[in-house]
């Protein structure tokens, strides 16, 4: 499909990735000249409700927002059978990238990730929308240092009374290392279900893993309900108590017992600031957890309906160039 001009306006050039369902291209708008990544349905998901319905949901969310955290989004259409949505191109690798490459992250690094991680996340909560899939995959890190938030293709939408647009409580989807206990058992989730994801990742960002792994699905999801995480600085000594302190709060079991906004979460990683800044980096002679075949146990293999697990995907939302969002 390369070459391809595709709603009379977008000529893709270039593969950045595939999912399940749709394929992402870097392309260029031929009205602005505007380097874009476009995400096209695959010919046999095209007529496809559910597919079609994903697509429809993020273009909804992202039209809701407006924030330089949020990867923006161009046009949604159909170009005879291919459903596409024309998004912003980001250059530069996703988190997910960034811990394959070099395991875990400098501590001030991953602060400064989550902190603006917090800032998109604040805006889209303040809009009615959870996103359900915050994973280092769909959080991508410009040339600039600037994070971008993508992929709201299993985002939550609330209606201004604050009741569900889109979505059944029933439904269990999402990314099972990031995925919250409420949402691994269909439960109501809101805004503090992305601050686990969020929590999650911030254990990943620092330790060079999820808080869980197992041999499968049901496995990791067993944890996240049971099982409570191998604090922070017992893997990696040098992270101040502070942020270690964060970490185990937004991975509570109980939504009642996380931090409840972003903004909230987000006031606490920058006064830690201080902390991370004083204390001096430790070696320490751990197991390799890091890269992509040094976890410390496999990652999983089997997944019930609706959940994905967070395996490294040669594809995605990062790269070079990356596509804006991650295709399934």
């Amino acid at each position: 499909m390369a070459d391809h001009i595709i709603g009379d306006r977008y000529r893709l050039e270039e593969q950045l990735g595939r999912g399940g369902t749709a394929t992402v291209w870097r392309g260029v708008d031929l009205v602005t000249g505007t380097p874009v990544a476009v995400k096209v349905l695959d010919r046999e998901h095209a007529t496809r409700p559910v597919a079609l319905e994903r697509l429809r949901r993020e273009a909804e969310a992202v039209a809701r927002l407006e924030h330089p955290n949020i990867v923006a989004s161009h046009e949604l259409a159909i170009d005879g059978e291919a459903g596409f949505l024309a998004m912003e191109l980001v250059d530069g690798p996703n988190v997910a990238d960034l811990l394959l490459n070099g395991g875990w992250l400098p501590v001030e690094q991953a602060v400064a990730v989550a902190e603006q991680v917090c800032a998109a996340l604040a805006a889209a909560h303040q809009a009615g929308v959870i996103h359900r899939d915050i994973k280092p995959g769909n959080l991508i890190v410009s040339r600039s240092g600037q994070v971008k938030v993508c992929d709201f293709g299993i985002a939550r939408l609330q209606d201004r009374d604050g009741s569900a647009a889109l979505t059944a409580h029933s439904q269990v989807i999402g990314t099972c290392e990031y995925m919250a206990p409420e949402q691994a058992t269909g439960e109501p989730v809101d805004a503090r279900t992305d601050l686990y994801a969020l929590g999650c990742v911030l254990y990943a960002m620092l330790t060079g893993r999820p808080p869980f792994v197992g041999e499968t699905a049901v496995a990791v999801l067993h944890q996240h309900l049971n099982n409570a995480p191998v604090p922070v600085r017992t893997v990696r000594p040098d992270v101040p108590p502070e942020l270690d302190d964060l970490v185990g709060r937004l991975l509570a079991k109980r939504p009642a017992d996380r931090p409840a906004t972003a903004d909230q979460v987000r006031e606490r990683l920058t006064a830690s600031r201080g902390a991370v800044a004083a204390i001096a980096p430790v070696t320490v002679m751990l197991p390799r957890l890091t890269g992509r075949h040094r976890m410390a146990t496999p990652w999983p293999t089997g997944c019930p309906t609706g959940c994905r697990t967070g395996r490294p995907q040669k594809h995605g939302c990062g790269g070079g160039g990356s596509a804006s969002s991650q295709p399934r």
